[in-house]
């Protein structure tokens, strides 16, 4: 417990490196990572697709809401792959936010800045759920390179 209250900063920063990683191990192991990456290539290729389309044909919107269409219907394909390692997710990260929550108060500030940023954590700096999501989204980026994970 002396840890987590000498060094929260640092505690936040490593339990959100773990749970980052966690999620991206069920994201690869729970899905069709071959499905995955299809559906975000011709995702991609549709998006450019729609954006050529837009500036050819502005009186036409037929062929782009075709396409706008098909996005959709890609979207939700790609939602029923990620769905299951979601749920899987969501027990292990309520803990953790419950364990995080009881272990550092809300209004403890953990990173202190040098200016204030209005609406947007502590009066001075972020507490540990501004750290924890700041970590968290770089930690996400780097795992879902490194484990090549596609979501």
């Amino acid at each position: 417990m002396s840890f987590i209250t000498d060094n929260p900063l640092l505690f936040v920063v490593i339990i959100s490196a773990i749970a980052s990683f966690i999620v991206n191990l069920s994201y690869k192991y729970f899905t069709n990572q071959e499905s995955l990456k299809k559906l975000r290539l011709e995702t991609e290729e549709l998006k450019k697709k729609i954006k050529e389309e837009s500036k050819i044909n502005k009186n036409d919107p037929g062929k782009i809401m075709e396409m706008q269409k098909r996005m959709f219907e890609m979207s939700l394909e790609q939602m029923k792959h990620t769905f299951k390692p979601m749920l899987i997710n969501f027990i292990p990260l309520f803990f953790i936010f419950t364990w995080l929550r009881k272990s550092i108060p809300d209004s403890q500030v953990i990173l202190t800045l040098p200016f204030n940023i209005p609406k947007v954590g502590l009066n001075s700096g972020f507490g540990w759920i501004g750290i924890y999501i700041l970590s968290s989204l770089v930690f996400n980026q780097l795992f879902k390179k490194i484990l090549k994970v596609y979501y």
